[in-house]
């Protein structure tokens, strides 16, 4: 529906306010991009070829187009002095959606629709290419659309998750939010009886208030570092608290066992958490 393949029946979808209805088709699909699960690039053309279909159409030069494919490929990690004339099954399944993906950028749309882009690709690649996909979106920012049947991979990947049955929206809600309070028994069925343990994942160190730092040679590990890795940490040394640390790498506070346990606990209903107290003990 967003590039009217299949029209809207009710409602509208607009792009900065103006509807698709008003816009013409090759207007509207020529500021998309597209990256499938199939990946689709054209193997009888090279790689620059294939990262500059679309500007061709656009009346780009060929030296534009030249440069583009080269920012592109550097941008997502291939070498763009050996790779820019070379085919794509000279590629491993991982680098063809890596090109899949500068391909569909080659224009600079406004908008990037990934339809399961990385179910075909072994979890190592995958979980290296979703990495690399946020690395990227960070650089350059942009509306995506992402459509996934892996609610890890949603979890990691979305902003805000819309989670559809029959054709319905049933709920619209960042990760925390979603695993925190599912919307109804199919939500809650989908993301998983370890929801508790999913919001870890989601969540990091600098989410918490953090208390002083701990004495002693405990783990150290940054701010952005999630809390389920953090946890691990704790339970792989046997401790119930690790540091956390600045920029400049030195403690600045300690998250507890504690404080990660009040995250992801029920609530008495008015909102405060019900945790056991802690049992009298160190660190270890």
């Amino acid at each position: 529906m967003v590039n009217r393949l299949i029209s809207i029946t009710h409602g509208d979808i607009t792009i900065d306010g103006k509807s698709i209805r008003s816009l013409g088709l090759t207007e509207l699909r020529r500021g998309i991009g597209y990256v499938f699960q199939q990946i689709g690039l054209f193997p009888h053309m090279t790689v620059e070829s294939n990262i500059g279909s679309v500007p061709r159409l656009l009346g780009w030069s060929k030296t534009r187009i030249h440069d583009r494919a080269r920012e592109l490929l550097e941008l997502v990690g291939l070498d763009p002095d050996g790779d820019l004339k070379r085919y794509p099954g000279e590629f491993s399944g991982g680098q063809q959606q890596r090109i899949g993906v500068a391909r569909a950028m080659a224009a600079d749309p406004q908008i990037m629709l990934m339809d399961e882009p990385f179910g075909a690709i072994d979890p190592i690649a995958r979980d290296r290419l979703q990495n690399d996909f946020l690395r990227l979106h960070r650089q350059v920012r942009k509306t995506v659309i992402f459509v996934t049947h892996d609610i890890d991979e949603a979890l990691k990947m979305g902003d805000k998750i819309a989670i559809m049955r029959d054709g319905h929206l049933v709920q619209l809600a960042t990760a925390d939010e979603l695993l925190a309070s599912p919307a109804d028994e199919f939500v809650a069925r989908f993301v998983g009886e370890d929801r508790g343990l999913k919001r870890l994942r989601v969540r990091s160190c600098s989410d918490l208030e953090l208390d002083p730092p701990a004495p002693g040679d405990l783990p150290l590990v940054s701010s952005d570092t999630s809390l389920h890795t953090a946890l691990s940490s704790m339970l792989a040394e046997g401790l119930t608290q690790i540091n956390v640390s600045g920029e400049d790498g030195q403690p600045v506070g300690s998250v507890h066992f504690d404080a990660i346990a009040r995250l992801v606990a029920p609530t008495d209903g008015s909102g405060s958490a019900q945790v056991p107290p802690a049992a009298e003990s160190g660190t270890r």
